[in-house]
């Protein structure tokens, strides 16, 4: 297919709607699910005006006749710890269906390299499901290598996790039962462990 003659440049707030509905798009199809909670407390166009105003970053379109067929978003982000040299992240890239393969993706890909030289960036990095074939091919023709795997988890599931294996491995003691922990029953319970009381603790008599 030839390639359409798109011009991408930063969105403004004439694109707040026409984003919102591509983000909504977006979520239907699955494309944003990650396993986690909700990816803002909002709708999509507060979430866009969001975007829009932030210093950290920028929303990208790529459009034909005034008419929105593709988006970017990139986040400047520190790559590694102490690394001297901002690196600038692109968060997503999404190219309606019925016009992919047209050079769009490329040429989004080709406006956050530009804005990465605009803010004095050193790198471009891109986060890509380990799942999506398309994907990963589309960015490693483009010459973004694999660095590093990014695993992800709530908070809560990650601190319940370790309750849970550290309690699995405390030492037994005659009888089959584990020593006690040094999370009390009320700490387990509040962070999400269930904790059974022993049944061989009775409660202490009352004073008569």
């Amino acid at each position: 297919m030839s390639r359409l003659p798109v011009q991408v440049r930063p969105a403004d707030y004439d694109d707040v709607v026409a984003l919102a509905d591509l983000w909504s798009d977006l979520e239907a199809s699955g494309r944003l699910k990650t396993g986690l909670p909700a990816l803002a407390d909002c709708g999509p166009k507060e979430l866009v005006e969001r975007l829009l105003t932030r210093d950290d970053g920028r929303v990208l379109v790529a459009a034909l006749d005034d008419r929105i067929l593709g988006v970017a978003v990139v986040s400047v982000v520190r790559f590694v710890p102490f690394q001297e040299r901002a690196s600038v992240q692109i968060d997503y890239v999404y190219v309606m269906e019925p016009y992919r393969r047209r050079g769009i993706g490329h040429a989004l890909v080709a406006a956050a390299a530009a804005y990465a030289e605009d803010v004095g960036a050193a790198q471009l990095t891109v986060n890509v499901s380990p799942l999506s074939r398309e994907a990963n091919r589309f960015f490693a023709q483009l010459g973004l290598t694999p660095f590093a795997l990014r695993r992800v988890a709530p908070v809560t599931a990650v601190r319940r996790r370790i309750a849970i294996l550290e309690h699995a491995c405390l030492p037994r003691v005659p009888g089959n039962r584990r020593l006690a922990p040094r999370y009390s029953f009320d700490r387990l319970s509040s962070i999400g462990v269930q904790a059974f009381r022993p049944t061989w603790r009775k409660a202490p008599r009352s004073a008569h």
